[in-house]
């Protein structure tokens, strides 16, 4: 009798131990994470938009707002403007190892991992924005972000920054002989370098918060940049002709860790995919805004004097370029692909 009831109280000390761990092992979803009562972080770096003065600042806000709206608070929106989080390409590492949730960077550094997102700089690639977006958002679009989901970042919407244009301290670009000599300041990066050489320019690589010392010093004569960027470092107090050449048009896609991305569930990854999306439309609306802005504010404040050289001599001077780019782009297969987008 003793050792049955020893049996015995062994027996519910067993059972209550068992219904113990159970109570205390959280639910787990077809995702592999817990059913996400609790509140998410999502950390968004990105960069300028401090104030409310650049569109970066609502492009930010209206995200966070979606967001949380979308998700019923249990989204929580860290924003990180100012490249708080560090620069492009910090963020683009950042999202690849899931240290940050979301980033909208430049599309050159991502070249750095995903090589044929470089052919979306090449110069004079697309007609104009409309045929940048046809292309982004049908097959060619849907190429590159694969190539990207397979390097841990996935896309949640394309905005750009614009198209980058030639400002020049000494003389204004009225022709493209304009240029012989004229050292511009440029990015790092193989297709920057090749396009001014092909007009004849002195291509100079700076680092970005170093151009302003080398425009005041004579470093550089100019340089290949987005109006409203310049107007932001205060270069026009240096500047005084904004050629509009139309060189390459800035794509910022939002890029989302598809590290997190995969601890999220359904219904959260389906929220953030459409608050992206809109977040996307909102960037391209108001960074044309901002251009039209920026531009008229050069002239206005700072009496820089805009020119609006002929293009087609810029256009048929960088076709040589293209076959020495191929390899930089990941082939010639995504430059036709873009190409034949009507």
């Amino acid at each position: 009798m003793l050792k049955r009831y020893m049996r015995g109280k062994w027996d519910l000390c067993f059972l209550l131990i068992l219904i113990g761990f159970v109570l205390t092992v959280p639910v787990i979803t077809p995702q592999g994470v817990s059913a996400q009562s609790k509140e998410i972080i999502m950390k968004v770096g990105y960069p300028m938009g401090a104030t409310p003065a650049h569109p970066h600042y609502l492009v930010g806000n209206h995200l966070k707002k979606r967001v949380e709206e979308l998700t019923n608070g249990r989204v929580k929106v860290q924003l990180y403007p100012q490249s708080q989080l560090g620069g492009d390409r910090e963020t683009i590492e950042g999202a690849m190892n899931g240290t940050i949730e979301m980033s909208w960077p430049a599309s050159a550094p991502i070249a750095l991992a995903v090589p044929e997102i470089a052919s979306l700089d090449l110069p004079y690639i697309f007609k104009d924005e409309k045929h940048a977006f046809r292309a982004l958002e049908g097959r060619v679009g849907k190429q590159l972000e694969a190539k990207l989901l397979a390097k841990g970042i996935r896309v949640g919407g394309w905005g750009h920054a614009n198209f980058r244009n030639t400002l020049t301290v000494k003389k204004p670009i009225n022709k493209l002989e304009d240029l012989q000599g004229v050292k511009i300041r440029v990015m790092e990066a193989p297709i920057f370098l090749e396009m001014y050489k092909a007009w004849g320019a002195k291509p100079t690589p700076v680092a970005w918060p170093e151009v302003y010392m080398a425009l005041s010093q004579g470093v550089v004569e100019g340089e290949d940049v987005g109006v409203n960027a310049a107007l932001d470092m205060k270069h026009f107090e240096i500047v005084r002709y904004i050629g509009l050449t139309y060189t390459s048009f800035t794509l910022r896609p939002i890029i989302i860790s598809e590290k997190w991305w995969q601890t999220l569930s359904s219904d959260i990854q389906s929220a953030i995919l459409k608050a992206s999306r809109e977040t996307a439309i909102l960037m391209r609306q108001k960074l044309n805004e901002f251009e039209e802005q920026c531009i008229a504010a050069a002239k206005e404040k700072h009496k820089v004097i805009v020119t609006q050289p002929d293009l087609k001599p810029f256009r048929e001077a960088v076709q040589a370029i293209y076959p020495k780019l191929e390899k930089v782009v990941g082939g010639r297969e995504i430059i036709d692909a873009i190409l034949s987008v009507q």
